[in-house]
């Protein structure tokens, strides 16, 4: 069955009813416009609907044991096992003490038994070290003793040994002296008498040996010499990748820490440099602070010493009567009234850095001015080289030069020197030179 909203809640038939309808449709079946008429009433009637699910059932506590599944009882084998004697006796207070007792114990013996095996290793590495040391002395006092005693010499062969390199060292000089004899003799008249007298006149290795032996000779010189600085380059590879593989987990971090401390000593370099001319900064501005004030405060003495003395040149009665004024110096009136020096200090460090503070977004400002001259000064440079590519070799008039256009002016936090007014100065002012 399907849902019709048209349905009233006690049913019923009627024009609304399905019988009806069912008998409308049979009366004038291919008709579009009741088909229309009845979806519109379908649609009215859904749109007054108040329900259109069933009503669910009524909620009850009392339902029948057989639709509820059956109830399975939690286990209770882990609960009585814990509530059993033994368990409660295990983890009683005493049973906790044995047991950290006997894990102390077993411990102590596992430490013990460490200390003695590190201790009998130690002593069997000594006892064979001092072996080999006794056994090392040994020889080389036994050594001592042949080389003092020369037991291990035999006389007859270094006395034989001795006599054939003496013969052989005798033949080969007495040969190399008749070469060169007969090297001379071979000459003419001057050119012998020159190799007499001259001793750079000797014949050389190459010509008292012969051609053949004396490039065998430095063939292995050379061979000899390149083996030997191939074996030096190799030992410093050695120590070189040795260096490197000792240094490939701590060389970086060592590189780090010298790089940081480079650039912490160039930040304190620069630092000090700045603080010396920050320093430099602040004791001009103070000694303009001291001309400055010295003048006003002048001006002001001036001014209260003329306010003093207008009345004492009036006559009156009680002239006698009057007190007497104490007039002070320039320098004792300045010194007593200025402002004192830590405090002045103190405020022209304090200015001088709100001034170079609000300073910033003027030096942003600045350096866009600076770019936008550049890139003004580059479009002026390349334009007038376009212009004279194309009228060169042409009578043209003259172009006019571009002219030219100063750097925006970078600002400083620094007091002027002397104060921009328009048309005038005030009375405070020492003029264009400065304070």
């Amino acid at each position: 069955d399907t849902f019709d909203p048209r349905l009233g809640p006690r049913g019923g038939g009627g024009a609304s009813s399905p019988e009806g309808h069912q008998q409308g449709r049979r009366g004038d079946h291919g008709s579009n416009e009741e088909a229309a008429d009845s979806r519109r009433e379908r649609f009215e009637a859904y749109k007054m609907a108040r329900k259109i699910e069933p009503e669910v059932p009524p909620l009850s506590r009392h339902l029948d044991q057989e639709e509820l599944p059956p109830k399975t009882p939690p286990d209770q084998a882990m609960v009585l096992r814990n509530a059993s004697e033994s368990v409660l006796r295990e983890y009683s207070l005493e049973a906790k003490r044995a047991r950290l007792q006997a894990r102390k114990e077993f411990r102590l013996e596992r430490s013990q038994a460490v200390t003695h095996t590190h201790e009998a290793l130690l002593q069997e590495n000594t006892d064979r070290y001092n072996s080999v040391l006794q056994e090392k002395s040994k020889r080389a006092q036994a050594c001592n003793t042949e080389k003092k005693t020369g037991s291990n010499r035999n006389p007859a062969k270094l006395t034989s040994f001795a006599q054939n390199w003496l013969q052989a060292a005798a033949l080969g000089a007495f040969a190399v002296r008749c070469r060169g004899a007969l090297h001379v003799t071979q000459q003419k008249e001057t050119q012998r008498h020159s190799l007499l007298m001259e001793p750079e006149g000797r014949p050389s290795v190459q010509e008292e040996v012969g051609p053949k032996l004396a490039a065998t000779l430095f063939l292995a010189y050379s061979v000899l010499q390149t083996k030997r600085m191939v074996r030096a380059k190799r030992a410093q590879a050695t120590i070189m990748a040795n260096s490197l593989t000792a240094w490939r987990h701590g060389g970086p971090i060592l590189v780090g820490v010298r790089r940081t401390a480079h650039h912490i000593r160039t930040l304190q370099r620069w630092w000090r440099q700045r603080s010396r001319i920050l320093k430099q900064m602040r004791e001009h501005v103070s000694r303009r602070w001291e001309a400055l004030e010295k003048a006003e405060l002048l001006k002001e003495q001036q001014r209260r010493y003329a306010e003093a003395e207008g009345p004492s040149k009036k006559t009156s009665k009680h002239s006698a009567h009057r007190k007497k004024v104490t007039f002070l110096s320039s320098e004792d009136y300045a010194q007593l009234w200025s402002v004192p020096a830590e405090a002045r200090d103190k405020f022209i460090q304090n200015e001088l850095r709100a001034r170079r503070y609000l300073l910033l977004t003027e030096l942003a400002l600045w350096e866009e001015d600076c770019e936008q001259w550049r890139n003004k000064m580059a479009a002026f440079a390349e334009n007038d080289s376009i212009v004279k590519s194309v009228t060169e070799g042409h009578d043209a008039d003259p172009i006019p030069p571009t002219l030219f256009q100063w750097t925006p002016v970078r600002p400083s936090y620094m007091p002027a020197a002397h104060p921009t007014f328009e048309g005038w100065c005030p009375d405070s002012c020492c003029g264009r030179e400065g304070d």
